[in-house]
């Protein structure tokens, strides 16, 4: 049995953040705390990690 490990990071990582969104905060604002953690986050997921072009 084969995992594609970008898929497993990712899923790690989304269920990590809904957590932290939950229970967390990073600003005192939580607009904020949610661009962070649902745009920013994933941005560098995407261009870090998975080295991939987020457009594509």
């Amino acid at each position: 049995m084969s995992f594609d490990w970008n898929i497993v990071a990712i899923s790690v990582i989304s269920v990590s953040l809904l957590v932290f969104d939950r229970y967390y905060s990073i600003t005192p604002y939580k607009y904020w705390d949610r661009v962070i953690l649902y745009l920013f986050v994933p941005l560098f997921v995407i261009i870090i990690i998975c080295r991939e072009h987020p457009r594509i």
